[in-house]
């Protein structure tokens, strides 16, 4: 049977976002970094590439057909690639950065807590390494999780007011109406912040708006919040 759980790497600014409930969105570079808009007029598709076909919006991979039918061999077949995190439904536990202490212990980045195991023992340190990004954490030490509740593709620069505040730029307390510069500048934050992460990997904000790359992004968003180490292994062990 397959697990009905994936787990999603994110950073300490989202993890704080996460904790205080007030990030319900992420955005990722689509892959593959060759991705290009389609429509089925287009003659320049080749068998085996991955395009985003319009006006769905959805990547697919295009195969060469095998078919019993000389005229349907060498046509190309579209097959819908899946998710990055899975589609609406899908449970997703968060794979935060945790660090060591000076006691050998796992303390979580986001807000410096001990992680603690069962009967509240602090779970000892396991690796060489005196800190782990998020993507290595283990399901083990998972202490928040959510269930999807849409995945779509659109490009970076697009990003509304709204899913900037779903992103969890806003402190807790703030809204568009107190934040410095309004709606607007909203955006512009998120791709400062968006920069921070991204910039050096070769994925800047101005560098989407050039055509450097493709400037298009997985939009994976999700709901029923659950917090707390206790309930998430229960409910990670459960399914």
């Amino acid at each position: 049977m397959p697990d009905k759980w994936v787990g999603l790497p994110v950073c300490v600014e989202s993890m704080q976002g996460i904790l205080a409930d007030r990030k319900t969105k992420t955005r990722r570079v689509a892959k593959p970094l060759s991705l290009r808009l389609t429509t089925d007029s287009d003659q320049s598709l080749e068998a085996g590439e991955i395009v985003l076909r319009a006006p769905e919006l959805w990547p697919y991979r295009l195969q060469e057909s095998r078919g019993r039918h000389k005229r349907a061999c060498g046509e190309l077949t579209p097959r819908r690639m899946p998710a990055p995190y899975g589609m609406p439904g899908r449970l997703v536990y968060f794979r935060e950065p945790i660090r060591e202490n000076h006691l050998r212990q796992v303390v979580y980045r986001a807000d410096q807590v001990i992680a603690r195991g069962a009967e509240g023992y602090p779970i000892p340190w396991a690796w060489q390494n005196s800190a782990l990004p998020g993507r290595f954490m283990p399901r083990r030490l998972a202490r928040a999780c959510a269930t999807i509740s849409d995945v779509r593709y659109e490009r970076l620069v697009d990003i509304s007011e709204a899913d900037a505040i779903a992103e969890g730029l806003l402190p807790a307390g703030e809204n568009w109406q107190n934040h410095a510069g309004g709606r607007e500048q909203l955006v512009e934050d998120y791709g400062a912040w968006w920069d921070r992460l991204n910039a050096k990997r070769g994925f800047g904000w101005e560098a989407a708006v050039r055509g450097d790359w493709h400037g298009w992004v997985s939009v994976t968003s999700w709901t029923d919040l659950v917090v707390g180490w206790e309930k998430v292994q229960e409910m990670l062990h459960g399914n």
